[in-house]
């Protein structure tokens, strides 16, 4: 009889108080979706999470093999932050140090963002051989098609530019070369205009030493936004049969009216089944109205297919 071995999974997730359940129903994904002999350490690196929060987010792994640990995050020990978006938090930004946060025995970590769905065991991810690469990511085609435009400043000699949202990262590795001060004095003292934060830090300071992930292991909905037929088929295929789906762009699945793909639809099953609220819908002249001026400048919109593909991925969001 063959004997079965547990398969030990380290994940590190970031979040402050507003992100916390958002990020609890990406852990709830991969509890739903992982293997029958994974065990899961999860670390959350943590911004003011409420006792609340934390009680609702260690609700999800009572009873089971699985762990969740909270960690403060030092801000003082990152430089003044640059954050060019509005979605995003300081909280992003403790993802650097996980060399120095994470205990010393984690040698290797997936660090995911909050705004992910976990469709797959991890185990597929982590069992990867990054042969001799710091990182595992997955391309970003929303930058590479900001390079194009000439509106982002990756040389594209440094090899593809990556989405930081799913990594795969040698931790052993990563500390011994210090890669944790390298971003660090990145982001004080950049090369170029930092136009994605944190994540244009680690390209540059990592280029060329990461590993091209298969793009079903990150799969961005911005991907539906632009460019969509212009794809390769992997990408496009990737989003119709994902391992995990990211959902970055600005319509997140929490948000009321968010549409009706498919992984839209999943996510908010998921949310639900963890007996959490979504939020209300907001007032609707609003919307209303923003819809009329919409149709006053896109008269024959109602005429296109496209319109209900964009309607149907992005829902509200479309008319702002």
């Amino acid at each position: 009889m063959k004997k079965s071995f547990n398969k030990k999974i380290t994940v590190c997730l970031s979040s402050d108080d507003n992100y916390a359940l958002w990020m609890g129903c990406s852990i709830y994904s991969i509890l739903k979706n992982t293997g029958t002999n994974d065990v899961l350490n999860f670390y959350i690196f943590e911004d003011g999470i409420s006792a609340e929060h934390k009680r609702e987010l260690e609700s999800l792994v009572k009873n089971t093999v699985h762990k969740i640990h909270f960690i403060s995050v030092p801000f003082e020990k990152l430089p003044a932050l640059q954050i060019n978006h509005a979605h995003l938090s300081r909280a992003a930004f403790a993802r650097l140090l996980m060399g120095s946060l994470l205990p010393q025995e984690v040698d290797k970590v997936i660090y995911l963002d909050c705004d992910v769905m976990v469709c797959t065991s991890l185990s597929g991810l982590y069992g990867m051989d990054l042969k001799g690469d710091m990182v595992g990511a997955a391309e970003d085609l929303g930058v590479e098609r900001l390079r194009r435009l000439g509106s982002h400043p990756w040389n594209i000699e440094n090899g593809p530019y990556t989405n930081s949202g799913v990594l795969l990262i040698n931790l052993a590795q990563w500390r011994k070369e210090n890669i944790e001060r390298q971003i660090l004095d990145y982001l004080q003292n950049p090369k170029y205009s930092l136009l994605f934060e944190d994540q244009d830090a680690i390209n540059f300071v990592l280029a060329k030493r990461i590993k091209i992930l298969d793009p079903r292991w990150n799969a961005q909905m911005y991907w539906l936004e632009k460019d969509y037929n212009n794809y390769p088929p992997c990408y496009r295929q990737a989003l119709e049969s994902p391992f995990i789906v990211h959902f970055a762009a600005r319509t997140k699945p929490w948000q009321w009216g968010s549409g009706w793909h498919k992984h839209t639809l999943q996510w908010r099953k998921y949310f639900k089944e963890t007996g959490w609220k979504l939020e209300s819908a907001p007032p609707l002249w609003p919307l209303f109205k923003r819809v009329m001026w919409y149709w006053w400048r896109h008269p024959v919109c109602f005429l296109n297919p496209s319109f209900y593909n964009q309607l149907k991925s992005r829902g509200r969001w479309l008319f702002y």
